[in-house]
């Protein structure tokens, strides 16, 4: 896992994933993301672009954009 990947966070409640974020870096089993459209305690509406640390279980999919230029993830 290389920073710059981006990253999809899947919420049960609403059955998909509904945000996303930029990492930053990894160590051990977490992860440091650029967020936007948060806030500092972790909403996904919010009012800012955050830093986020966010454990590997929550993430649903990775996506290397600049690998793939917005292709599969594979």
């Amino acid at each position: 896992m290389i920073p710059n990947l981006q990253v999809g966070f899947y919420y049960a409640s609403l059955g998909r994933i509904a945000h996303c974020g930029i990492i930053e870096s990894k160590k051990n089993d977490w992860l440091i993301t650029i967020e936007g459209n948060t806030t500092a305690l972790g909403s996904r509406d919010g009012n800012g672009v955050h830093r986020k640390r966010r454990h590997l279980k929550t993430v649903a999919k990775f996506a290397d954009w600049l690998k793939n230029k917005g292709g599969t993830d594979d």
